[in-house]
């Protein structure tokens, strides 16, 4: 008689190493739960006073920040269960960067029962000013390369109204996005050794 491999497989997982997955699951579904629904609705309130003292007026702008979903931040700031860690040491993280008294490992000392850190800047300016910076640089680099690299106008069309949405999000006008598109031109113009203003 012919056993199929899939037979002994599943046999195989009968017994100790069924039981050693299942328990395994079972603890990381326990793990997600362990914090008390006041202890997870103090974490969200305490990552939303943190996010607007940073001047990040959505979910969208801050999870972009943070490296996370807006829906993973909606949920960590409501309170909701099942946010997993990673999530919150992600923003403990970013928020280690801004504010004295934050770090990777805040989030969960405040889960279980440690003070909110005092929301001090480190350098009131340096956070608006950063996301400025590097916007206002990759914008140029982005719109650089693509003019060096001669793509068509409606590519570049697209990518410079991406960046027109990501400069409106950080409260940059549209003159300062004509600036940096300027820029790019010269920047691509030198690149390529053509100077605008040759016919």
């Amino acid at each position: 008689m012919r056993v199929s491999a899939t037979r002994l497989t599943v046999s195989a997982l009968r017994g100790t190493a069924w039981d050693e997955l299942f328990l395994r699951h079972a603890a990381v579904v326990a793990a997600r739960e362990e914090y008390s629904a006041e202890a997870r609705r103090t974490l969200g309130k305490a990552i939303r006073q943190a996010r607007t003292a940073l001047d990040y007026s959505s979910h969208k702008a801050f999870g972009a920040a943070v490296g996370r979903s807006p829906r993973s931040i909606y949920a960590l700031e409501k309170g909701e269960s099942g946010v997993g860690r990673k999530v919150r040491e992600s923003v403990g993280f970013f928020l280690g960067q801004h504010l004295r008294g934050w770090s990777i490992d805040t989030p969960e000392a405040i889960l279980k029962g440690e003070p909110v850190p005092a929301l001090e800047l480190i350098d009131p300016e340096e956070p608006a000013r950063a996301r400025m910076d590097i916007t206002w640089t990759d914008a140029k680099a982005d719109i650089t390369a693509l003019l060096g690299h001669r793509a068509d106008a409606d590519v570049v069309l697209r990518r410079v109204m991406h960046w027109r949405s990501r400069f409106t999000t950080l409260g940059l006008s549209d003159s300062d996005l004509l600036t940096v598109i300027a820029d790019a031109v010269k920047d691509a113009d030198e690149d390529t050794g053509d100077p605008a203003d040759e016919n």
